[in-house]
């Protein structure tokens, strides 16, 4: 069995719960496309104790972690909880953040993992509210290599950005995947000057590191 959940915003004409209309499932009967349907809900959705703008991490220059999220608005959030973790699949608190309660404006939020994990490290945000229910933010990850982290430093930068260790061979994307500094190679430092403001990745063998250029 498979539960997905049918939104009825943003139809013409409008569907609310006080409308009477058909739900047409499409299918052959009794055949290997029929779509069996069981356990139909309909509910009006309660308002979020938070909206999510964004939950990101970047990779400084110390063998750190900083991970850093914006809210644009919440009710009632006591308190958020960033969960870290080696597979994505057990869990451990690293550090609780007190929310804003209530807040209809823009509220940022940062902290710093001084001790990623070898490999691979995991993040998640766990909202919860004043009255003790919760929910999670998706899945971020901080890729490591060769059980290190390759440092790019600055970060945010305005010049160049510099690397922990020579780098074989790398290249510069912008956030939407347009190559913007073509191959590099057995390179320390890379030039930035001349890109615009934003967030930009460097893809280093197999792997993508983030980084923000700020003039």
């Amino acid at each position: 069995w498979n539960s997905f959940d049918i939104p009825l915003t943003g139809y013409t004409p409008t569907i609310n719960l006080t409308n009477v209309f058909q739900l047409k499932l499409a299918g052959t009967p009794f055949g290997a496309s029929t779509i069996f349907l069981d356990n139909l809900y309909f509910f009006r959705a309660a308002p979020l104790p938070i909206s999510l703008l964004n939950f990101d991490l970047s990779i400084l220059g110390d063998n750190t972690v900083k991970l850093f999220w914006t809210t644009s608005s919440e009710q009632n959030n006591d308190y958020f909880l960033v969960e870290k973790s080696k597979d994505g699949v057990s869990w451990e608190t690293l550090i609780k953040i007190k929310g804003k309660g209530n807040s209809t404006t823009m509220q940022n939020y940062n902290t710093i993992d001084p001790k990623p994990f070898s490999n691979n490290s995991y993040y998640r945000l766990k909202q919860v509210d004043i009255d003790g229910s919760f929910s999670y933010s998706k899945i971020i990850s901080a890729h490591f290599n060769s059980n290190h982290i390759t440092q790019i430093y600055p970060n945010p930068a305005s010049n160049q950005i510099s690397f922990s260790e020579m780098q074989d061979e790398i290249v510069i994307y912008n956030s939407i995947g347009q190559l913007v500094i073509p191959k590099q190679q057995n390179v320390t430092t890379v030039a930035i000057d001349q890109l615009e403001n934003g967030i930009y990745y460097i893809k280093a063998g197999n792997i993508n590191y983030k980084f923000i250029v700020q003039h």
